[in-house]
């Protein structure tokens, strides 16, 4: 469960380096999104399958691949 921090923090990085080719605003995108007050509730009540949003980023970026 802590490591979909990690991912989702990641992953946002990614995609918005990708878009912007900054790393500075990819690496604030990716804090953001890694510590939303949405994920931190889900993780402290225990809705464990709702905290895991790592795959969302991946999901937009493929889309705009498309």
């Amino acid at each position: 469960m802590l490591l979909s921090f990690i991912l989702s923090g990641w992953a946002m990085y990614l995609w918005v380096k990708h878009l912007t080719d900054d790393p500075i605003a990819g690496l604030v995108a990716g804090t953001i999104f890694a510590f939303l007050p949405y994920r931190m509730v889900h993780f402290f009540v225990g809705h464990l399958s709702l905290a895991g949003t790592q795959w969302f980023p991946f999901y937009f970026w493929g889309c705009l691949i498309c």
